[in-house]
This record gives structure tokens, sequence and C-alpha cells, in this order.
């Protein structure tokens, strides 16, 4: 609890820093209002990325031979997106939408860890994708780390797969290795993950989807930035600068410092998208991002409808992680 509430801190202390060093201003937030086509046009955008997101862990799930359903992934998904948002710190909404897939499949507890893991990972790897298409439009003085950075962090995610799967037995070997009681704990969950990634191995095409379905849900995130930029009448950065900035944002985006990289992100698509600008300016491109952040938050509030359909089945979940806590404690 206490990392959570530093999380907090630390988040809405940097939103008060940018605000302070005019990274932040709240007139381009109104200029946005007088434009509210393009502001619910570019929700909508971060809406389907909801639904994008839906369907990518139903494909996982099925290849692990967990079959859900769309709709329930659908409803798991928003359910799990309105507990991140609003009951930060109590349970995880990946937790929630496990638990809630748990209760189809009582036998598939290790398929649905693993297809939540892997669903975070495509995710990951669908921004090193846009990524690695955009180095050339990054400036050159920085092209080659960040091209170092993207391509060994590909190499790592594929090689890193391939060496699970296929040297099984140097893993096991070190297992072995450890005192009883650990040696069981650890080789029961290599022989889960092992089992799971053989699995998607044996679909690599469920793996390509996945991927192709983050780096759809990435352009569009990307795209509802660039729309936001002009309702709010900036007219500095390119649609390039806008690409370049967000894939930064993005990235910053996911630094666990703060709840949702709230402060990290914005800061990193301001400090980019002042380097990119055609002619230097004062603009407070940080706005844009958290502006996005705002739209994407309230696509959190729809998932009050299927919460209230699943409400049981919720509590149900939410009881049986408190009595792991309990049993912890």
């Amino acid at each position: 609890m206490i990392f959570t509430i530093l999380k907090v801190v630390i988040g809405i202390g940097c939103i008060i820093a940018l605000i302070h060093f005019d990274f932040i201003d709240f007139s381009l937030l109104a200029n946005a209002l007088s434009a509210p086509g393009v502001v619910l046009f570019a929700f909508a955008c971060l809406l389907i990325t909801v639904f994008i997101g839906a369907l990518r862990w139903q494909i996982l799930m099925r290849a692990l031979h967990a079959e859900i359903g769309y709709l329930q992934s659908l409803n798991f998904t928003f359910i799990g997106q309105f507990f991140n948002v609003f009951l930060p710190g109590a349970y995880g909404g990946d937790f929630v939408r496990g638990g809630l897939a748990y209760r189809l499949h009582k036998d598939k507890l290790g398929a649905i860890m693993m297809s939540s893991l892997v669903d975070r990972l495509t995710g990951l790897v669908g921004l090193l994708v846009i990524s690695l298409a955009v180095l050339a439009l990054i400036p050159s003085q920085f092209q080659f780390w960040i091209g170092v950075i993207v391509v060994t962090g590909l190499a790592l995610a594929f090689f890193g797969l391939v060496a699970a799967v296929k040297f099984q037995g140097i893993f096991i070997s070190l297992i072995r290795l450890m005192p009883g009681p650990v040696e069981r704990i650890l080789m029961r969950i290599f022989k889960t993950v092992v089992g799971a990634l053989e699995k998607y191995w044996n679909r690599k095409m469920d793996l390509v989807a996945a991927v192709a379905l983050s780096v759809f849900q990435y352009v569009l995130v990307l795209e509802s930035l660039h729309l936001l930029g002009g309702a709010m009448d900036i007219t500095g950065l390119s649609w390039i600068g806008y690409i370049v900035s967000g894939v930064a944002g993005l990235f910053a985006n996911a630094i666990p410092i703060s709840p949702g990289g709230l402060g990290i992100g914005e800061a990193a698509f301001g400090q980019i998208a002042h380097l990119l600008e055609d002619q230097a300016t004062n603009t407070a491109y940080s706005s844009v991002f958290l502006l996005m952040r705002t739209l994407t938050l309230l696509t959190a509030v729809f998932g009050v409808i299927p919460f209230l359909l699943y409400r049981d089945a919720v509590n149900a979940v939410t009881r049986e992680k408190d009595k792991l806590q309990q049993g912890g404690a």
C-alpha cells in the first residue's frame, strides 16, 4: 500500500512540476473544447483500442486452449480497466480480469496467467515495432542509440522465447540445484511457463496477430495525439513530430514509478516535441499527452456496465484475493 501511495505522490508531483515550468498550459486544454468533434473522434480512436485489446487477449487465450467468447473477453477487459482507474492499488485490473476468466476455466490457471503476461509483452513488442518503423524519422543524433535499444529489445524477446523452449534441460538442471521446497515451486512455475511458450511456439501466427493488433492499437493512440494537437491549435509540430514524440511518451509511460506513468509520459512527449518542432517555441506540448491520458481514463467509465452485469463474480474474485492476502499476512 505504501508503494502505491508513493507512486501517486510521484505522479502528482510530476504534473505539478510540469505546470510550474509551463509544460502544461490549461488554456490549450480549453482550446480543445472549441473543436468538440475532433476531440470526440480522438476519444473514439482510444475507445476502439479497448475492443482491439479484448480481441488480442481472446486470441492469446485460445492459443493456450482456454476458450473465451469475444463478448466475455471485452467485458472482462473493460472491468479490468475500470479497476485499474477507479480502484488503483486495491485490486489489479489484470488480476480481476484473470480471476473472472478462471471462473470459466478452473483447470487453466497457468494458461490464464501466461495469457495476461504475453498480452503485456505483445503490447510492448508492438510499440518496439513502431519504434523501428519510425527510426528513420528520428533526428540523426538519436538514431544510433535508439536503434540499438529497439533492436536489442526485439532480439531479447525473440531469443528469450527460443532459449526457454529449445534449451529446457539447462534451466531444469539449474533449478534442481535449489533447495527442495524452492525447487518444487520453481519447477512448477517453469513447466507452466514453458508449456505455454511451446503452445505459442506451435501457433506462431497467433503471436503475429497479437503483435499486429498491438501495432494497430498504438497507431490509433498516435493518431489521437495528432488530432488533439490540432484541436488545441498547435501548429509547430509536424505529423512526423507527433509520431516520434508519441512513441517516446508511450515508452516513458510504461516506466512504473507513477500510476500509469502519470507525469512521466507527459514530460517525455513534451521534451521530444520541443526537439522536433519546426521553429523553437514555448508551446506546452505536454498538454496534448495529458488530454490524451484523460480521454483514455474516460474509456474506463464504460467498464461500469459489465461491472454491474458481473458484479457477483467480481465480488467473488476480490474476496478470494482478500483471503490470499490475509493468509499471507
